[in-house]
């Protein structure tokens, strides 16, 4: 979680989503954790949502994301 908090420092967006619904996953799950992109969403109580994507990890932490992404419910 600390790499996608700086990433969204970085990306103007903490305060943005400070104290937004957390959700971590993977679409990769029948990988190795080391083979596997993450993604962090967050979500405000109107179901807009702020999503960082295709994490990548090396040695099990991140090191690379591809993208941030916004929806409406």
């Amino acid at each position: 979680m600390a790499y996608t908090a700086k990433r969204a420092k970085e990306c103007g967006l903490s305060d943005a989503i400070k104290g937004w619904e957390v959700e971590v996953y993977t679409m990769d799950g029948d990988s190795t954790p080391a083979e596997r992109d993450y993604n962090v969403k967050w979500t405000n109580p109107d179901g807009t949502s702020i999503e960082l994507c295709r994490i990548m990890t090396r040695n099990g932490w991140p090191f690379l994301d591809h993208q941030f992404s916004m929806a409406e419910d």
